[in-house]
Formats: structure tokens, C-alpha cells, sequence
């Protein structure tokens, strides 16, 4: 009997567990709007309306202020802005499904929470 009751109880965890998002060209797909930015660890209200698009392999954006296209490739935890400078983002993917993306841009450390649209 407690063979049984051990049996299910492990059944029942492992069926409510949730996996979690993982950093993918499909999770990426879509717009995803900054909510929150800090430049060197201090929140900036500069990149009010900024946001970040990614389709297939190209990220269209606004953060440096006029709009870019450029590929991007995805490694492991990082997202990589191919032109026209290389940028490596540190990506976080929170339980709430936002993003936060973190990266050193000409010497200036950057922090984007943001959600999908």
C-alpha cells in the first residue's frame, strides 16, 4: 500500500510540473515591448516605447533610438545581434514570461525587462 501511495504522489508532482520556456526562435517570435530599463544599474526612462521584434531570424528594433533590422543568431542563453555591431544579450526568460535581456554596449552596462505583445 505505501508502495502505491509513494507511486502516485511522484506521478502526481511530475504531471503538475510546468515546463519552463526555453529560449528559442519560437518563444522570441513576435514583439515584446521594454517595460522596465537600466543603463549601469540605474532605471532610465530614455527607452519609454522601445521594444524589440523578432521574426525567423531577423530582430527589428528601436533601442538605440531609430529603427534596425539585423540578423540574430541564438547561443545557449544569449541572443546575438549580428550587425551592425556584434552584441551578445544575456537572456532570462522570468516565470512571469518576461524577458530580460542584458548586455555592455559601447562600455555602458544595459538592462531591457520586457513583455510579448
Amino acid at each position: 500500500m505505501g508502495r502505491i501511495a509513494i507511486f502516485c504522489f511522484i506521478t502526481f508532482f511530475f504531471c503538475r510540473c510546468k515546463t519552463e520556456p526555453s529560449l528559442s526562435v519560437d518563444f522570441l517570435h513576435g514583439k515584446w515591448n521594454i517595460i522596465n530599463a537600466a543603463r549601469n544599474s540605474k532605471k532610465t526612462e530614455t527607452l519609454n516605447g522601445a521594444y524589440f521584434i523578432f521574426k525567423d531570424k531577423v530582430l527589428t528594433t528601436n533601442y538605440m533610438g531609430s529603427e534596425l533590422q539585423t540578423p540574430f543568431d541564438l547561443n545557449k542563453k544569449k541572443i546575438i545581434q549580428l550587425q551592425p555591431e556584434r552584441i551578445e544579450f544575456e537572456a532570462k526568460i522570468e516565470k512571469n514570461n518576461t524577458l530580460t535581456l542584458q548586455a555592455t554596449i559601447k562600455g555602458t552596462l544595459f538592462s531591457f525587462t520586457m513583455v510579448k505583445e
